[in-house]
C-alpha cells in the first residue's frame, strides 16, 4: 500500500524528504487532474493533500475530524474501511507561531481567504487571539485598505504570493503596519520579500517550513499510529535547510571568492555557480563590457543573472565584487542563501583582469564597499588560505540554523 502527497504541481515540495526522514515508508507524489479517478484507486494507504485540492477532497471523504469540520478543509486522508479526513495544518501553524509569540489577546491579520487562511483563522481562535481580520483581493477588505488592519500585532501571509518561481512579490508594506511578529506559510524561497523586510525592521518572523514539518509529523502519526518525538521537528528543519539552501560569497574583487566557492562545491553536494563566468559566457569579456558599455550596463546584466540563478536551491555562488552596490541584489541573495563575506589584505588581492581597479584604488574601493559587504553578509571570514576558509564556511553553514 502506498503513501504520498496529492496535488497538481509538486516539483518543489519537501514532503517526500520529510516523511522518509521521520518514518519508515516510501512516500510518493501524486500529481493528478482527475480526483474521481484518483479516489477509485485501491492501492493507497494514506495521503497528504495540498493546493488546489484541500477543499475539493472533502466531497470524497466519509468521516471528518473535528478540526477538519471546523476549518472546512483537509490535508490528511487515510483509506481503510472508510475514507477519513483530518487537518494537521492547524497543529503545524500553532507550532510555528508559538515558537515566536503568544497570540492571546492580540490583534491578528490574515492575508488571503483560501484553505490555508481558514486554517489560520481556526488556529488563532484556538490560541485566543483578541481579534482576527481576513483581507484578500476579492473580499470586503482588500490589501490596500491599510487603515483597516494597521493596528495588527500578528500578520500571517496565508497566500502563495512570493512562492517560487514568482519570488520577491509581496502584498503589503510592513512600514505601514509595524506588527510584533510576521509569519509566511511560503517556504520556497526560504525567505520571501515580506520576511526579508521583517529582518530589516527587526520584526520576529518565520516561514512555513516548521509548519510543514510539524504537520507532516502529525500526519505520519495518523498514518502509522506511532508517536514521533517532537525533537525531530527542529532536526528535520535543519536538515532541509542545510541540504537546500545556498552558500553565497561576497567580497572585494580578487579576494578569492571563486576559488573558495570551487572548494566548497567539491566538498559538498552543492552545485557551483560563478556569476562572472555566466556573464562571460553570455556577453563576452568583462573588460570589454566595461570599456564599451560601461559599469551601469554591467550591473544591470549582473542583477538579471543573479535574479535568474539565486531563486534556485543547493548552490555555491561566487558573486562579483561589485554585486553589493545594487540594493535589489540584497533581496536576490538572501531569499535562499547564507551570505559570507570573505576578505583579504590589500597585498593579497588579485588585480589581474579586474577592470574596476583601473579607475579605483584599493583603499577607495574599501571605503565605498566595506560597509556594503558588512550589510549584505551573515558572517565574515578572513581569507588567508582558500582551503582553510572553505572548511570554516562549511562548518559554520552545517552547524548553524540561519533563521
Amino acid at each position: 500500500m502506498r503513501y504520498g502527497l496529492l496535488g497538481k504541481s509538486l516539483k518543489h515540495s519537501y514532503s517526500k524528504e520529510i516523511h522518509e526522514y521521520v518514518a519508515d515508508y516510501n512516500y510518493e507524489y501524486f500529481e493528478v487532474d482527475d480526483l474521481d479517478e484518483f479516489f477509485k484507486r485501491k492501492d493507497i494507504k494514506a495521503i497528504n493533500v495540498t493546493i488546489p485540492y484541500k477543499e475539493k477532497v472533502m466531497d470524497y471523504v466519509d468521516e471528518l475530524s473535528e478540526d477538519a469540520k471546523k476549518i472546512g478543509c483537509v490535508n490528511t486522508i487515510t483509506f481503510s474501511d472508510k475514507i477519513r479526513g483530518y487537518n494537521t495544518d492547524i497543529d503545524g501553524m500553532e507550532y510555528m507561531i508559538l515558537r515566536k509569540i503568544n497570540p492571546e489577546n492580540m490583534n491578528v491579520t490574515i492575508l488571503g481567504d483560501g484553505a490555508t487562511s481558514k486554517t489560520a483563522v481556526e488556529c488563532m481562535k484556538r490560541l485566543h487571539a483578541k481579534s482576527i481580520k481576513v483581507i484578500s483581493r476579492k473580499g470586503k477588505h482588500k490589501f490596500k485598505d491599510v487603515d483597516y488592519y494597521k493596528d495588527t500585532d500578528i500578520l500571517i501571509n496565508a497566500t502563495p504570493v512570493g512562492m517560487y518561481p514568482n519570488n520577491l512579490h509581496s502584498l503589503v508594506k510592513l512600514s505601514d503596519i509595524k506588527p510584533k511578529a510576521v509569519f509566511d506559510v511560503v517556504y520556497n524561497p526560504n525567505k520571501t520579500s515580506l520576511l526579508m523586510d521583517c529582518d530589516r525592521l527587526r520584526i520576529p518572523n518565520d516561514n512555513g517550513l516548521r509548519m510543514l514539518v510539524y504537520q507532516a509529523i502529525k500526519a505520519s502519526e495518523i498514518f502509522t499510529g506511532k508517536k514521533i518525538d517532537t525533537e525531530l521537528v527542529e532536526k528535520t528543519v535543519h536538515k532541509i535547510r542545510t541540504e537546500n539552501m545556498n552558500i553565497a560569497l561576497v567580497g572585494m574583487p580578487g579576494s578569492g571568492k571563486s576559488t573558495v566557492a570551487k572548494i566548497i562545491a567539491k566538498k559538498s553536494d552543492k552545485k557551483l555557480v560563478d556569476i562572472d563566468k555566466i556573464i562571460v559566457e553570455r556577453y563576452g569579456n568583462i573588460n570589454k563590457i566595461f570599456e564599451t558599455k560601461g559599469e551601469k550596463f554591467f550591473r544591470r546584466i549582473e542583477s538579471e543573472i543573479m535574479e535568474e540563478v539565486l531563486k534556485e536551491k543547493n548552490l555555491v555562488v561566487a558573486t562579483g565584487g561589485g554585486a553589493v552596490t545594487v540594493k535589489r541584489n540584497f533581496y536576490l541573495l538572501h531569499q535562499n542563501s547564507v551570505v559570507y563575506w570573505i576578505d583579504r589584505s590589500d597585498n593579497m588581492l588579485s588585480k589581474k583582469n579586474r577592470p574596476i581597479y583601473k579607475s579605483n584604488t584599493t583603499s577607495q574601493l574599501r571605503k565605498d564597499r566595506n560597509y556594503l559587504y558588512r550589510r549584505f553578509s551573515d558572517k565574515y571570514f578572513k581569507n588567508y588560505d582558500a582551503n582553510s576558509t572553505a572548511k570554516l564556511i562549511l562548518e559554520d553553514f552545517n552547524e548553524t540554523v540561519y533563521y
